[in-house]
């Protein structure tokens, strides 16, 4: 049964809420706090809305620096109590009737007499919509960086690639004294910010980034900016390392410069210890254009077989030699524009020493094994600039940049499994650049906005393996030396559009007209070789391919923001061509589409604590030129694949609905989302898996459907007199789809859940600790037969221990437990560490990997295969470091 009820059952949710918003109409409590004797305003006083007479919290604030507040609640009875609490001060509390007025306080100054004061930071404030989390509230003696705050913080997550999230949804602006200075690269910042330098964390809620459609356009993402101690801060670290077994170093030199008008970082850090220090360098935040993705990640048409990454620390797995540079500069021109100038290199050898057992269900009862012991060397060597020219201010939005990037990447490997020694060499370079533009303006009372987006794209590759693979595909079965894929593709890009937005009061309009134009061509060719003989192989594993997608569309988006409510109607109507033509096969297909693809999406804060999210979407799909073409390519030495089919096309339903919680008050953040999703679509893939598990795809012309749905939710607090934080998530998914195995039709299902604890504590002066766990359970169905569960846990334990101010002592444990081939590894690591001086200079020795463990297995699963890694560690190593703080 098709499940198209989504526009019906939000529009009953809608329907619900605003029932419930207008039960009890909305009041507000305003007024000053001053001083009773010199009649000054006082800022950063409690003021506090509760039900009559009792502890019930409705409301809070904190006065103003003018001593302004403002209070709002839906009250349900007739009189509340309001009370005003400020330190030095006696505190007032008085009982008022349930309705909309102004009150003032002139508080009075009072001595409390104490035997002995320590007066501690309050942890966290709430300003109107920006949380501040005090740095000395959560800080203890051995905190180095930014980032050891930030993931202790309630409400806050760092997944393990540093990026931030805030109530269970990414930050979309990281700053720094408001500035944007890394445009989304902020894990450098985060890495090496001395946590010395910086007074507070805030998180901006609700945060539109373009200051022109602030309070018009409703954004549910939140912003995080770092509050510096000082107005002119220099800052930043500086560390050397050197250690034993083999040679190891680790090296980092990152300086950093804030002004008012200048920002200023730049880095060298180079390691052999196991430390992906490129990772510092990628985008975590969302970007606005096509081209910003392609910038961050590039997506190879031909790869080696390799160890993929596993669940455990890097450091335990990855043999590097890694350097980065990093220049960042950001400055303040006149006019309110801004300058920012980004230089990135990265380059790192890597290499991998493990083996893979996988099993394909390729029916019931049958499955296929395959063993592979795995060498490789992976090359990653790339460049990229950014100079963007920027205006924001509440007159005028400017924004243009230009970027290039360019990797120079190549792998090699060798394979052992049961037909004997396999080679293989992958160069797969790739070059970009792009310039990405936005306007906004007035003209009379509307508001419009220009946008250009334009980019070139290109990519040479090429793959060897020996012997040739696929004889009875390639050669009548008949063996040969080795077997070249080539492919190049290029590609042109851009996206333009101009939009008109009206606003009337609570409700805005905005109508968007633009056109895209994505232009590509596909060369490639496979080629045998036997002795010194090159030969390319029929048209049959051949591609010439042009492609030319256009896109025309107009999107009329309506907008009601009004007290606690918004909602977002966006009704795109969008006309799709696509021609695709193959001169080496004579082949085209010319594809014309027009789309409707509403949104929807509702937020409502039910008061000061519980928030509701509401969204549904109907949305078109197209396959782009990696899912069409009509000749052969070898993707890798088993996985051959070619989409001789129609262009894939696919309506995909999404529905979701959210409630979060905050209160700054007590330190507790909560939030659980459920989502659900279908998607339609016109083709179904073909896989042919051979005894010797090399997989040829293909697909067919045939409608089939697939399911998703996820709940995720976590809470978070923290407990002030203990200094201790504890966050509790899970996520809880299914997913159903169909494909064609070894010429049988099989519904797969793939079930998980996976619930983690984490709790971060200074009990004492001398004692701490860091606990995280980690349950990982997947299951996957195949033709209505349960395979075995992967059941996967981490525990990971860090004791710290601090005798006396200058010395510091840290145990470290990690506990990896698989049922799945019952294995169970035991990691141990030893830091011990002096500080000297007033700077603060840190002499440290650690031992990593105390019993030496030398491999450790991991399971993976894929749609219908299971994959047994086997990975060979880091032996156990020795480091001395010495680290100046800037």
């Amino acid at each position: 049964m098709k499940r198209r009820i989504w526009f019906p059952f939000i529009f009953i949710i809608f329907l619900q809420i605003l029932s419930n918003t207008n039960s009890f109409a909305q009041i507000i409590i305003s007024g000053k706090v001053t001083d009773v004797a010199q009649n000054k305003a006082l800022s950063n006083a409690i003021i506090t809305l509760n039900k009559l007479n009792t502890e019930i919290t409705l409301a809070y604030t904190l006065s103003k620096p003018s001593g302004q507040f403002e209070l709002k609640t839906n009250a349900s009875t007739d009189s509340l109590t309001l009370s005003i609490k400020m330190l030095g001060y006696a505190t007032q509390r008085i009982n008022i009737s349930s309705r909309t007025q102004t009150i003032n306080f002139a508080l009075e100054e009072t001595s409390i007499e104490l035997k002995e004061v320590k007066v501690k930071p309050e942890p966290i404030k709430k300003y109107g919509d920006t949380l501040s989390y005090s740095v000395a509230a959560f800080k203890n003696k051995n905190d180095r960086v930014i980032a050891d705050i930030i993931k202790k913080l309630p409400g806050i997550e760092v997944t393990p690639n540093g990026q931030i999230l805030y109530q269970g949804e990414p930050i979309n602006k990281y700053y720094i004294e408001g500035m944007d200075l890394l445009e989304g690269r902020y894990k450098l910042a985060n890495d090496n910010l001395n946590v010395e330098a910086v007074t507070d964390v805030e998180i901006i809620e609700n945060h539109q980034p373009i200051k022109m459609l602030n309070g018009v356009v409703y954004s549910e993402k939140a912003a995080l900016n770092i509050k510096l101690k000082k107005n002119i801060t220099t800052t930043g670290q500086i560390s050397f390392g050197a250690g034993l077994s083999p040679l190891l170093w680790d090296v980092n030199f990152t300086p950093m410069i804030f002004t008012k008008k200048n920002q200023f970082l730049t880095t060298y850090q180079a390691n052999n210890v196991g430390r992906n220090n490129a990772s510092q360098l990628m985008r975590l935040t969302p970007g606005t254009f096509k081209s910003e993705s392609g910038m961050e990640s590039k997506q190879d048409w031909l790869g080696i077989q390799k160890l993929s990454n596993p669940s455990f620390k890097e450091n335990r797995w990855l043999d590097n030699n890694s350097h980065i540079g990093s220049i960042n500069v950001l400055k303040k021109l006149k006019n309110n524009l801004e300058l920012r100038l980004i230089g990135d290199y990265s380059n790192d050898i890597q290499r991998q020493e493990g083996y893979t057992k996988t099993l394909f269900f390729s029916s019931k009862i049958d499955t296929i094994s395959l063993l592979e012991n795995k060498t490789n060397k992976l090359f990653f060597n790339n460049l990229k600039t950014d100079i963007t020219l920027q205006k924001n201010d509440k007159g005028k939005y400017l924004k243009n940049s230009l970027k290039m990037k360019a990797y120079w990447d190549s792998q090699i490997g060798t394979i052992i499994n049961l037909n004997g020694t396999l080679s293989q060499q992958l160069s797969n370079p790739f070059y970009i650049i792009a310039n990405d533009y936005k306007d906004l303006f007035k003209v009379g009372k509307l508001l419009l906005t220009l946008n250009s987006s334009i980019s070139l794209e290109k990519k040479p590759q090429q793959l060897v393996v020996s012997p040739g693979q696929f004889a009875g595909l390639l050669n009548g079965n008949k063996p040969f030396e080795s077997i070249q894929q080539n492919v190049l593709q290029t590609s042109f890009f851009t996206d333009n559009s101009i939009q008109f937005m009206k606003i009337f009061k609570a409700i805005s309009f905005d109508t968007q007209i633009g056109f895209m134009l994505e232009k590509q061509n596909l060369l490639s060719d496979i080629s045998s070789q036997n002795a010194t003989e090159l030969n390319k192989i029929g048209k049959e594993f051949s591609n010439d391919l042009d492609w030319l997608n256009q896109k025309y569309y107009i999107n009329l988006q309506s907008r009601y923001q009004r007290g606690k409510l918004n909602i977002n109607l966006s009704t795109p109507i969008n006309y799709y061509i696509y021609k695709i033509q193959d001169k080496a096969f004579n082949k085209a297909e010319t594809v014309n589409r027009a789309t409707f693809e509403p949104q929807l999406g509702l937020n409502y804060e039910v008061n000061n604590y519980w928030k509701i999210t509401v969204s549904s979407s109907k949305n078109n799909s197209f396959g782009d030129i990696s899912q069409m073409y009509y000749g052969y390519i070898m993707t890798s030495y088993r996985d051959i694949k070619r989409t001789n089919a129609p262009l894939f096309q696919a309506v995909n339903f999404s529905n979701s609905i959210g409630l979060s919680y905050r209160n700054p008050i007590n330190a507790t953040f909560a939030n659980l989302f459920y989502s659900y999703s279908l998607r339609e679509n016109n083709l179904l893939f073909v896989n042919k898996i051979s005894q010797n598990g090399s997989l040829e795809r293909n697909a067919i012309e045939q409608k089939n459907n697939n399911y998703a749905q996820s709940l995720n939710g976590s809470i978070s607090k923290s407990f002030r007199e203990i200094k201790t934080t504890i966050n509790v998530a899970t996520n809880v998914f299914e997913q159903k789809s169909q494909q064609i195995i070894n010429n049988q039709t099989v519904e797969i299902i793939v079930r998980g859940i996976m619930p983690n604890l984490r709790i971060s504590s200074s009990l004492s002066q001398w004692f701490g600790f860091e606990y995280f766990y980690k349950l990982s359970n997947l299951k996957n169905i195949v033709a209505d037969v349960p395979k075995q569960s992967i059941i996967q846990q981490t525990h990971d334990l860090k004791l710290n221990f601090n005798p006396s101010q200058k010395w510091y002592l840290g145990i470290n444990n990690e506990f990896y437990i698989n049922n799945y081939n019952n294995t169970k590894n035991l990691f141990a690591d030893l830091i011990f560490r002096k500080t000297i001086g007033t700077k603060k200079i840190d002499l440290e020795a650690t031992w990593i990997n105390i019993f030496n463990t030398k491999s450790l297995l991991s399971i993976s699963n894929g749609a219908f295969n299971y994959v047994e890694t086997s990975y060979n560690l880091r032996p156990s190593q020795f480091i001395i470091k010495t680290r100046f703080p800037l």
